[in-house]
């Protein structure tokens, strides 16, 4: 929501006129452990829209998203030894920030599918969630290692009209209206080392974040 916020101020459009429509103010967002629900989550994405005029604004959303924005998470994805490891605690900690989905990596021969599961078909990504979280990961993993990454993007959802305003910006080929949400990228990748790796530091944050999903628990 704070990216969501970020960005629809690019507008000029102040974050009373985005959270006002669900009685939220911004002291309500920076709150620990405050979870924005389901359903409040949608209609404030119909309402940025509708504020900004920009249906694409998942993508610009995405782009904005950095590792320290993911918490404790990230803090621990930052300082792990390879991209790999990395995607293993975004694995095993992504309940935290979401109830709603799962990541998966699965081997493909020579490559490997990263996947957006949802555990309930009732509440799949949509489009604008689906182009947030998938130029995001693409964002951070190029942020983490120092290389331009590339691979192939698929998504569930048809091609948007919006949506070639944005190829320029896409570093591998996307898949409209594919099985599933996620990347699929040669193996090698998870090898690449990342640029702020730190051991000592990898073992802190990963305490950290059994202590943070204990806590949801």
């Amino acid at each position: 929501m704070l990216l969501l916020i970020d960005v629809v101020e690019r507008w000029n459009v102040p974050m009373e006129d985005l959270l006002g429509h669900e009685g939220l103010a911004i002291e309500d967002l920076l709150r620990s452990g405050f979870r924005l629900p389901r359903d409040c989550f949608a209609r404030l994405i119909k309402q940025a829209i509708s504020l900004t005029g920009e249906p694409g604004i998942g993508f610009l959303r995405g782009l904005q998203m950095a590792v320290s924005c993911r918490g404790v998470i990230g803090q621990a994805a930052m300082v792990a030894r390879t991209l790999g490891a990395a995607l293993d605690i975004a694995i095993a900690y992504f309940k935290m920030p979401s109830s709603d989905l799962e990541l998966r990596l699965d081997p493909h021969g020579q490559h490997v599918r990263l996947a957006l599961v949802e555990l309930d078909e009732r509440y799949r990504l949509g489009e604008v969630g689906a182009m947030f979280l998938l130029t995001g990961f693409a964002a951070m993993a190029e942020a983490l290692t120092g290389t331009r990454l590339r691979g192939k993007g698929v998504v569930r959802f048809a091609r948007p009209s919006y949506m070639s305003r944005f190829d320029h910006l896409m570093v591998g080929p996307l898949t409209f209206e594919g099985g599933f949400n996620g990347f699929i990228f040669e193996r090698s990748i998870l090898d690449l080392p990342l640029v702020m790796s730190d051991p000592v530091a990898a073992r802190v944050a990963r305490e950290q974040c059994k202590e943070e999903l204990g806590r949801l628990g």
